[in-house]
């Protein structure tokens, strides 16, 4: 009986951190202007960043909700300087159109800290954000 009580909850805990939501709104990163992100409405999870004119657009899935939240960014498009391109770079982490990337969205004492994972790079790329008003 014990068992099946903990084949259930691993079976029950993936499909429950995707009921958990980001909330909407444009972030962005005092230190960096060119830096924000946008959420969208949950309804959608949709979601874009933006840096210094390299604009990857796309969708926002919850993969772990315990602790800081794990994210999975599927990218939809990139723009480069409000052009369609097929591939991208932000910092050292080479994206492309169609891929998810592995995030961590995690809330600081004013605001969050989005890092951003890379399987190639051993330090993940991360940005203080703040809500903008």
């Amino acid at each position: 009986m014990r068992y099946l009580c903990f084949l259930l909850c691993l079976l029950i805990a993936p499909a429950r951190a995707g009921r958990f939501d980001l909330p909407a709104g444009v972030w962005t990163n005092e230190q960096r202007p060119g830096f924000r992100v946008v959420v969208g409405e949950t309804a959608h999870r949709k979601m874009s960043w933006d840096a210094d004119g390299l604009l990857l657009e796309g969708v926002y899935k919850v993969t772990a909700a315990r602790g800081p939240l794990h994210l999975l960014f599927h990218i939809v498009s990139i723009k480069v300087d409000g052009q369609p391109v097929d591939r991208g770079t932000l910092g050292k982490i080479k994206l492309a159109q169609g891929q998810d990337v592995s995030a961590i969205w995690d809330w600081t004492h004013d605001g969050v800290r989005l890092s951003i994972l890379d399987r190639t790079e051993q330090h993940p790329l991360s940005f203080e954000l703040r809500k903008s008003k």
